[in-house]
């Protein structure tokens, strides 16, 4: 409540009973994650967000913000350019439900791109728009950065990435 006034900077009745509604929204919506079992498997002995390791990532977040951000106002402003949309799947080994999530927010956060699904738990699917002339890979640099803040060597992180085209991965939607 206390964040929410200080980033409202609004102290009227208002303003204050919209900030009671949210919070009162946001610990519903977590004790219902928590019901439903989606942080049961974390492992609680396992490797543990590093706190003093978020000033770091978050800039690091952020330039890759702006990357994408100056990436894809060149793919759309260029009339004689025409956008390519890539589905990638990746399989990922991240320690819990938490960091998997902050990492498919963090995708979906850099323009451009969408994670469109999180399969049994460890296999992202995300869309992606790119140059036409670009090679198709993925850098899966969120991806290490996300290790980093859990103490995890990046390398360890990726297991495998297959690239589906847009047709296909429609294809294997409606087929399954």
């Amino acid at each position: 409540m206390a964040f929410w006034l200080i980033m409202s900077g609004m102290f009227d009745p208002f303003h204050i009973a919209l900030g009671i509604i949210s919070v009162a929204l946001t610990l519903w919506i977590h004790h219902r994650l928590l019901c439903l079992g989606q942080f049961e498997k974390d492992d609680v002995n396992g490797p543990r967000l590093r706190l003093i390791r978020l000033i770091p990532y978050f800039a690091f977040l952020f330039w890759s913000i702006i990357q994408s951000s100056l990436k894809v106002a060149y793919l759309i402003a260029k009339p004689s350019m025409t956008p390519m949309s890539v589905v990638f799947t990746f399989k990922v080994h991240l320690p819990s439900m938490g960091a998997r999530v902050l990492l498919a927010n963090s995708i979906t956060l850099t323009p451009g791109t969408v994670t469109l699904d999180i399969l049994n738990e460890d296999t992202f699917v995300v869309h992606a728009l790119m140059h036409p002339n670009d090679p198709v890979e993925m850098d899966h640099s969120l991806a290490h950065a996300v290790a980093r803040l859990y103490g995890i060597k990046p390398e360890q992180v990726i297991e495998e990435t297959t690239v589906i085209s847009v047709d296909d991965h429609r294809k294997s939607w409606i087929y399954s």
